[in-house]
C-alpha cells in the first residue's frame, strides 16, 4: 500500500519571519536628504505540527547545510574530548526545546544610486525566542544561557532574546568573497546588492545568520476528527508583538508519497 503524508505548507513564512527577527538599525555616514540606503531583509521559518495541532520538538535538523566558513556558536564550545559532537543548526541535535527553525535570512544593501564612495554601517538583529546560531561575515554574538562560557545549551525559553551584531561594515568596495560551491550559499549571491566587508576583512553579497526557537508557529493546523478536513487557526506567541490580525497571502496543502512523488493544492490568501 502507498503511503503518504499530508502537512501545509510553509504559512505566510515570509512575512511572518520578517515580524518575528526585529530587523535592525542601519547606520550609514553622510547621507543626503535625496539619498536613500535600502537595506533588504528576507528569510523563511519552520515549525512542524502532529494531526491535533501539537507541536513537534528537536526539530533542529540541516536540510540545507551551509559551507564550512560559516560561524556558529557551536564552535565557541569547550570540547572535553578530541570527538567532535553532533550539531544541527548549531546546537546539539534533536534539541527537546527547539520547536522553531529558523532558516537563512539575509540582509541584502543598496547603496544611494550614483554613490561611488564605500558607505559605513552597523547593524543588528535579534530573535524573540530564540538563538542565532549561525552567521557570516563574523558577528559579535549574545545568546543568553551561552555567554560567558556558559555552553550547557538547556536555556532556550519562549523568553530569550538573542542577538547578532556587525559594527562598522563597509558597504560597497571589492571584498573577497569565500570560495564554495554549495548552491545553497551561491544562489544568494546573484542580486545587484553591494558587497559587505568586516573590520576583520570577511567579505560577502549579504549579511547571513538563522538559528533556533523555543516558540509555537502564529498558525496551528489541525485535522478534524470525524473527516479529513483542516483547521486553520492564528496563534501568535505574545513576543512577537504583533498589533493586526494575521494575514496569510498564500497557502499550500502538500502530499508526500514515500515513492517521491508529490501532489499539492493552492488555497486564496486567508486572515
Amino acid at each position: 500500500m502507498k503511503r503518504c503524508l499530508w502537512s501545509v505548507g510553509r504559512l505566510s513564512v515570509l512575512w511572518v519571519c520578517l515580524v518575528a527577527l526585529s530587523p535592525s538599525r542601519g547606520l550609514a555616514e553622510s547621507r543626503r536628504a535625496s539619498d536613500h540606503l535600502v537595506i533588504h531583509e528576507w528569510g523563511t521559518f519552520t515549525c512542524l505540527q502532529n494531526e491535533t495541532g501539537q507541536a513537534l520538538t528537536g526539530i533542529n535538523s540541516d536540510d540545507e547545510p551551509v559551507p564550512a566558513f560559516v560561524h556558529r556558536i557551536a564552535d565557541l564550545v569547550p570540547r572535553p574530548t578530541e570527538l567532535a559532537p553532533v550539531f544541527f543548526k548549531g546546537v546539539p541535535r534533536s534539541h527537546r526545546q527547539v520547536r522553531m527553525r529558523l532558516e537563512t535570512p539575509v540582509v541584502y544593501f543598496y547603496p544611494p544610486a550614483g554613490s561611488t564612495t564605500p558607505l559605513r554601517a552597523s547593524l543588528e538583529v535579534s530573535f524573540a525566542g530564540g538563538w542565532l546560531t549561525e552567521y557570516y561575515p563574523a558577528a559579535e554574538v549574545h545568546a543568553p544561557g551561552l555567554d560567558a562560557g556558559n555552553f550547557r545549551f538547556n536555556g532556550l525559553t519562549p523568553t530569550t532574546q538573542g542577538r547578532l551584531k556587525w559594527a562598522d561594515l563597509t558597504i560597497g568596495g571589492q571584498g573577497k568573497l569565500p570560495p564554495t560551491d554549495a548552491p545553497v550559499w551561491l544562489s544568494p549571491r546573484e542580486v545587484e546588492a553591494a558587497t559587505v566587508t568586516t573590520p576583520q576583512g570577511e567579505s560577502e553579497k549579504y549579511l547571513f545568520y538563522r538559528g533556533v526557537g523555543n516558540i509555537l508557529s502564529p498558525v496551528t493546523v489541525r485535522r478534524n476528527a470525524t473527516d479529513d478536513g483542516l483547521q486553520i487557526q492564528e496563534a501568535v506567541p505574545p513576543q512577537l508583538g504583533l498589533r493586526a490580525p494575521l494575514a496569510v497571502r498564500a497557502l499550500w496543502l502538500v502530499q508526500v508519497c514515500q515513492d517521491g512523488t508529490v501532489a499539492y493544492r493552492s488555497f486564496p490568501a486567508a486572515t
